[in-house]
Order: structure tokens, then C-alpha cells, then sequence
């Protein structure tokens, strides 16, 4: 029948759909959720986590367009409690997407919860904010400031730079260590 390879019934993956026998039923079948259509994937990703949504957007042309709108990102960003920093007449807001991206935690890229600001909102360029989760902050928070160094969160180091790295460490405050008492054995 004209197939040089000598296999009857072989079915090669082209895009999203399998190409197989003409009388074969799942022949031309799409996967699932490129079957939705935008709504409804959206409406899907309401439930989702971001990291699965991001991850989901990384499977095909169709998803990445559905799943990156401002809406899914926004729904994103208000369940993690992140805001718009600043918006104004000429700048205007920033996508949801780049909002919730510029929230993670600058060592391990979760979800931020401390945003330490290295300028105080003094300097004329404005604040600078580094997020970082609580885990991190909470390295940091526990050495005493003669002991933060580029070790305790090399990643963020290696990104940032020292002069980031160490107003980061001086702007942390150093926890109380509760001495253990010593009981009477």
C-alpha cells in the first residue's frame, strides 16, 4: 500500500494528535485538555497550583496561550496574597505573571513571604524589595550577623551580588537564641 517501512498499523505522534489506520477510531484524537476550549481550561486552572499551571503551560502552543492571560495569573497572585506594587498613568501595572515571578524567594524560587526591603523606600530610586520565603529568611534570621555569608544562601548570592547580598544580611534582624537550661539531674 505504498509504505516503504514494511510495519502494517504503525502510528506516528504529529503534534498534537496520532496519525494512524483510516479505520482506527482514536486515529486523529487530540490530547484531553487541547480538546477544551480557553474557558474551560481557565476554568481548570483555578484549582491548579502555580507550579502545575506553569508546568501544564510548558506542554503545547495552546495551553501556553490559555494558561498565560492576566486573569489566570491574577487568580494566582491573589490566592498567594501578592499584589501590584505600583502602578501609575504612564508606567501602568505589571502582568500578573511578572507580579507573581517577582515574589519568589530570591534563593529557592518559592513562593515569597518576606519582602525585605534594602533601600527602606529611601533612596532615590526607590525601593528594592527581595522576597524570600520563610524558610530562608528563617537561615538567615538564626546566625548571628558575623556569620552570614555568601554559605548560607549561595543561590541568591550568586544572583545578586554582594553588595545586594550584604544590605540583605544587615536589613534581616538576627533572632533571640533562647539558652537551654540547664535541670538539675
Amino acid at each position: 500500500s505504498g509504505d516503504s517501512s514494511g510495519v502494517q498499523g504503525e502510528r506516528r505522534l504529529q503534534g498534537p494528535a496520532m496519525v494512524g489506520n483510516a479505520g482506527d477510531e482514536s486515529a486523529a484524537r487530540p490530547p484531553l485538555l487541547v480538546m477544551f476550549n480557553e474557558e474551560m481550561v481557565c476554568e481548570i486552572a483555578r484549582h491548579l497550583p502555580a507550579t502545575s499551571i506553569a508546568l501544564l503551560s510548558a506542554t503545547s502552543k495552546q495551553l501556553q496561550h490559555a494558561l498565560g492571560t492576566d486573569d489566570v495569573w491574577k487568580r494566582v497572585c491573589e490566592a498567594a496574597g501578592f499584589k501590584q506594587r505600583s502602578a501609575t498613568r504612564t508606567r501602568g501595572s505589571k502582568p500578573w505573571k511578572e507580579v507573581y515571578v517577582s515574589n519568589l524567594c530570591i534563593e529557592c524560587m518559592r513562593e515569597g513571604r518576606v519582602n525585605v526591603d534594602l533601600h527602606g523606600g529611601r533612596s532615590s530610586s526607590g525601593s528594592r524589595l527581595m522576597p524570600l520565603c520563610m524558610a530562608c529568611f528563617d537561615k538567615v534570621a538564626k546566625l548571628p550577623p558575623s556569620e552570614r555569608t555568601r554559605l548560607v544562601l549561595p543561590r541568591a548570592w550568586e544572583r545578586q551580588g554582594f553588595d545586594a547580598m550584604k544590605l540583605l544580611f544587615q536589613k534581616v534582624p538576627a533572632q533571640k537564641c533562647k539558652k537551654k537550661k540547664n535541670l538539675p539531674g
